[in-house]
């Protein structure tokens, strides 16, 4: 069974999710550890963040600091779903309406979307001189687990 799954399987219909009860499902979904390849992921990334702590020195602006930063480092896009109406948003002059149709996603995320053509930059131009340029991502959106990176879709077709 799935990480995302399991999660939902054991919520309660409308639950409110407090700190208390994220630790507890946190606990209980992996109650079992990780599987195989989740346990390589922590790994590679907990010896990539140990290995930029343990070169950091304070106010020194080597690329070891680059490397932190890019772990750490979101962007906002845009999913290919809601840029319609994010672009009317823009049109009728509603930004905060439009800024819920953003989604984060980490550095690594993008550099891996930029490969595979799941990222593009588009522009958009308003009927009152402003134009706007913003980060559109072409992966799969769900309603309830929201973007999903890893599907990459490309004319109808997802591409895993």
């Amino acid at each position: 069974m799935g990480r995302v799954k399991h999660t939902l399987d054991e919520l309660v219909g409308g639950e409110k999710l407090t700190e208390k009860r994220v630790a507890e499902l946190v606990e209980k979904v992996y109650e079992d550890g990780y599987n195989e390849r989740e346990q390589e992921k922590f790994d590679r990334a907990r010896s990539a963040f140990q290995q930029v702590i343990q070169n950091l020195r304070p106010f020194d602006e080597s690329e070891d600091n680059e490397e932190f930063e890019n772990l750490i480092k979101s962007i906002e896009v845009i999913p290919q779903c809601f840029e319609d109406d994010y672009r009317k948003c823009l049109d009728e002059r509603q930004f905060f309406e439009a800024m819920r149709y953003f989604a984060t996603i980490s550095f690594v995320q993008e550099m891996k979307l930029l490969r595979q053509n799941g990222l593009n930059f588009h522009k958009h131009e308003t009927g009152y001189g402003r134009t706007f340029h913003y980060p559109v991502v072409f992966t799969r959106y769900d309603e309830e687990l929201g973007l999903l990176v890893d599907e990459i879709e490309n004319r109808g077709i997802i591409i895993d």
